[in-house]
C-alpha cells in the first residue's frame, strides 16, 4: 500500500494561497453582478428588475425605462467600471514601483497635472477627446518634473508609470479627482491574500471596480440631489484604509 506523503511546507502555502485567491475571486465575482443589478435598477427613478428587463428585450413596453438605462446607467455604470480598473491598477503599480505600501496614484502629482489639464480643455471649450489629451499631457509633464527632480527611478519602470499615469489621467477626465480607489485596494487585497503578491492583479481589478460601482450607486441614491463620487470614495476609502491598517497592526502583534 503506497503511503500518501506530507505536503512540502512551500506546496502547502501555495495551495492555501490558491483557495484564499478562488475564495475572493467568487466572492469579488458574486458582489459585481448584485452591483450590476442594483446600479441599472437604481436611482432616482426607481424601477423593478422585470421592467428592466421587459424595457431592455421589448423596445415598446416602457420607453422612459428604456432611456434611462440605456442613455443614463449602463454608460455611467461603465464609466465606473473603466475608473475603478484604472485607478486600482494605477495604484498597485505606483506601490510595487517605489516598494512602498502607501503610495498612490497621487504620489507624483498624476491627478493634480491631470486635473489641471483637464480643467485647461473645458476653459477652452475643447471636445472630450482633447479633455482627455490635455488630461494626459497635464499628467505626463508633472510625472516628468518629479522624476527628473527626484531621480527615483531606472527611467525600466518608464513604460510602468507612463501607462499608470495614462489611465489615471482619463480616470481624472471621465469622473474628477477620485481619491483613496489606488490606495487603500491594493492594500486590501493584499492583507486578503497575506501579501502573496502573485493574484494581487485580478483581484485588485475586480474590487476596484466593486468599490466604484458601490460609491457610484451610493452617490446616485442616498440623496435626492447627485453627491460627487469624490466624496464617496473619500469616506468609504478612509474607512477601509483605516480597517486596513487595524488589521495588519493586530497581525503583527500577533
Amino acid at each position: 500500500m503506497l503511503k500518501s506523503q506530507a505536503c512540502s511546507p512551500e506546496e502547502r502555502n501555495y495551495r492555501l494561497s490558491q483557495k484564499r485567491y478562488y475564495l475572493f475571486l467568487a466572492v469579488g465575482t458574486l458582489l459585481f453582478l448584485v452591483l450590476l443589478l442594483a446600479s441599472t435598477v437604481s436611482g432616482n427613478y426607481k424601477t423593478s428588475v422585470s421592467a428592466a428587463f421587459r424595457a431592455l428585450v421589448m423596445p415598446d413596453y416602457n420607453t422612459q425605462i428604456r432611456s434611462i438605462i440605456l442613455l443614463s446607467r449602463l454608460p455611467r455604470m461603465l464609466a465606473a467600471i473603466l475608473t475603478g480598473a484604472a485607478l486600482s491598477v494605477s495604484g498597485l503599480v505606483y506601490q510595487d514601483v517605489f516598494t512602498n505600501h502607501m503610495a498612490s496614484p497621487d504620489i507624483l502629482g498624476v491627478s493634480s497635472g491631470s486635473g489641471f489639464g483637464a480643467s485647461v480643455a473645458i476653459l477652452l471649450s475643447l471636445g472630450y477627446g482633447s479633455v482627455c489629451v490635455f488630461s494626459f499631457v497635464g499628467g505626463m509633464l508633472t510625472v516628468c518634473v518629479t522624476v527628473s527632480v527626484s531621480k527615483l527611478f531606472g527611467r525600466e519602470n518608464g513604460l510602468a508609470i507612463a501607462l499608470s499615469t495614462l489611465m489615471t489621467a482619463v480616470s481624472v477626465s471621465v469622473g474628477g479627482a477620485i481619491g483613496w480607489i489606488g490606495l487603500a485596494i491594493p492594500n486590501m487585497v493584499r492583507l486578503a491574500l497575506q501579501d502573496d503578491g502573485k493574484y494581487a492583479m485580478p483581484l485588485t481589478i475586480l474590487y476596484g471596480i466593486d468599490f466604484t460601482l458601490i460609491s457610484d450607486l451610493l452617490a446616485r441614491t442616498l440623496t435626492l440631489s447627485e453627491i460627487p463620487i469624490g466624496i464617496i470614495t473619500g469616506v468609504l476609502g478612509a474607512v477601509v484604509f483605516l480597517l486596513i491598517l487595524t488589521l495588519r497592526r493586530r497581525c503583527y502583534e500577533a
